[in-house]
């Protein structure tokens, strides 16, 4: 929502973006339709999914997480040729590693799952894409509210204070 306020409520950014969030269901209807799960002695149950499934599941992932993470970068590399403060340089260079993180994790995690690296339990893999992923978004937003100088101010109130101005010009 802040990415579509902070584009002058772009319709571009309005309709593709919902498209790609809504796209990120096909994952889960064709898992419903052709997976196989298997009850062992062994394992409890094991998952088997289609062979294109990880390469399905990376064409759908990575392309809404750069979407979204270009866009708020664009954002945020705006404000800081605009403003020119350490808050957005901080967070620029924050967001840009988030992304090629969470892009790695994608394609590593397509990767193990078609490889079948761990055998049975590579469909596993996701969950740990998930939480490292869910991590990532949690690590970025705590540095970004650490105190930033000696004013007392976090990086957090001074991005509100800038995205009020600009939005108010």
């Amino acid at each position: 929502m802040k990415a579509y306020v902070a584009h002058e409520r772009s319709l571009m950014l309005l309709y593709l973006g919902t498209f790609l969030v809504v796209m990120q269901f096909t994952p889960l209807v064709m898992l419903m339709r052709e997976t196989k799960v298997f009850m062992t002695p062994n394992y409890a149950c094991t998952v088997e999914a289609p062979a294109y499934y990880p390469w399905l599941r990376l064409g759908l992932d990575l392309p809404v997480n750069m979407f979204f993470s270009v866009a708020f970068l664009y954002v945020v590399f705006n404000n800081y040729t605009r403003y020119g403060s350490d808050a957005w340089q901080r967070l620029s260079h924050e967001g840009i590693i988030y992304m090629f993180l969470a892009a790695a994790l994608n394609i590593a995690s397509a990767a193990i799952m078609a490889g079948q690296l761990l055998k049975g339990h590579s469909s596993y893999v996701y969950f740990i894409d998930w939480y490292l992923s869910s991590y990532l978004i949690l690590i970025q937003q705590r540095r970004t509210a650490i105190n930033v100088g000696g004013s007392g101010r976090t990086l957090t109130a001074r991005m509100q204070k800038s995205q009020e101005r600009t939005l108010l010009s």
